[in-house]
């Protein structure tokens, strides 16, 4: 349910952020995504890890950083922004994903 929880409330903010909403994402793996990434550029990709890194800085304007894993390849994914409640929100459930040792899920 976190995990739904998590990638809906991340989709919307993706979304919110760009502007306008593309279609489907393409499911992606992080191996695939770092060994081809011109495969994917400019496509919204769906992707899953585990999180090795998760923080947060900024008071007003905020930036969020969150680097996953899979397979031994990582990805650093991040979003800057002036909407710390939907970015605290990200930051809390992707941190109880990494004590609880569980994927995530990122839409972008």
């Amino acid at each position: 349910m976190k995990k739904i929880l998590f990638n809906i409330m991340l989709c919307v903010f993706l979304a919110t952020v760009a502007g306008c909403v593309y279609g489907p994402p393409i499911k992606v793996t992080v191996p695939d995504l770092v060994d081809m990434p011109s495969l994917y550029r400019n496509k919204k990709v769906e992707i899953s890890g585990y999180v090795v890194r998760n923080e947060y800085s900024g008071d007003r304007f905020v930036n969020w950083q969150l680097i996953m894993e899979e397979n031994g390849k990582r990805i650093y994914c991040y979003e800057d922004g002036d909407n710390p409640d939907i970015i605290t929100k990200c930051l809390n459930l992707a941190e109880e994903a990494r004590k609880n040792n569980e994927k995530v899920i990122v839409t972008g």
